[in-house]
């Protein structure tokens, strides 16, 4: 049986004559694809999936991934999603400066935002407010309490129109836990007003936990006088909370005084016909 030869050049790299074409090369160059090389839309959509401080934490990862997370069309803030145990100790001050002010710059493509609170303080002028230039969609879950209702006017959420100039529809959840309740009366002064502020956009309004009280009427009466397209602006006295053990603080004589001032004063400045007064908690 023969034995192979095999030719010293055989294994050798050859040299080819110039211009001749240059063979591909045995080794074949990988190509890793990484979470960092798909499109930006599609990693915010993977981020969008996060919890928000999960979403947040990304931010380390590259400078690519720096501001990805903020641009989330829905955020969720309340005490749950944003402080940690120990911060929901310590009184944290300026929640009002911090979603009128912080927010908007730092998440200027936001649509919806659903924000749980227990105090909103007010501000020095209207004007220094930034604004929520993308926003459609605003959720108040607001609870009051009687520690915090002598200071409280909410009259001051008029600000809204002004800081949101593209909300679409509004929805404003309140729980009073104070006992101090007191329904407004002719003979308790006349209702205040906010300077003009026209809103071409609002058509859907909620407002739920009205029970009648002179600074909720005065802010009712803000949104059915500027909001020039409003198509709806449902009154409920039931509180509509998305807290649940808050809910269950109400009382009779409170649904009844919502009803009451609604039909009384609020229906009569309805020229549009678009207020609806809500009678039955079940609605």
């Amino acid at each position: 049986m023969g034995i192979g030869h095999c030719s010293p050049l055989s294994n050798a790299k050859r040299k080819l004559p110039p211009g001749s074409p240059q063979r591909p090369s045995a080794k074949r160059t990988k190509h890793r694809l990484g979470i960092s090389s798909l499109p930006n839309d599609i990693l915010s959509s993977i981020t969008s999936k996060l919890s928000l401080k999960e979403a947040a934490r990304t931010s380390i990862l590259s400078s690519q991934w720096r501001r990805l997370w903020l641009c989330r069309a829905y955020i969720d803030l309340s005490h749950h999603t944003v402080l940690s145990e120990s911060d929901k100790e310590r009184s944290w001050t300026g929640p009002r400066g911090f979603i009128f002010n912080e927010l908007p710059a730092t998440l200027p493509r936001l649509e919806m935002l659903s924000l749980s609170c227990t105090q909103l303080e007010g501000v020095d002028s209207v004007s220094r407010l930034s604004k929520f230039r993308s926003l459609h969609h605003l959720i108040l879950n607001w609870t009051i309490s009687d520690s915090a209702r002598g200071t409280t006017d909410i009259l001051d959420l008029g600000c809204l129109l002004e800081a949101a100039p593209s909300m679409e529809k509004l929805e404003l959840h309140m729980v009073t836990d104070h006992f101090l309740h007191k329904r407004y009366r002719q003979e308790d002064g006349e209702l205040r007003s906010l300077p003009s502020c026209p809103h071409s956009h609002l058509s859907l309004v909620h407002i739920s936990g009205f029970i009648g009280e002179k600074d909720q009427l005065e802010l009712a009466l803000h949104i059915i006088h500027n909001a020039t397209v409003l198509e709806a602006l449902k009154i409920d006295p039931w509180p509509r909370t998305a807290n649940p053990v808050r809910a269950r603080v109400k009382s009779e004589n409170r649904l009844a005084n919502g009803r009451s001032v609604a039909l009384e004063f609020l229906c009569k400045d309805d020229h549009r016909s678009v207020v609806s007064v809500l009678e039955d908690v079940g609605e």
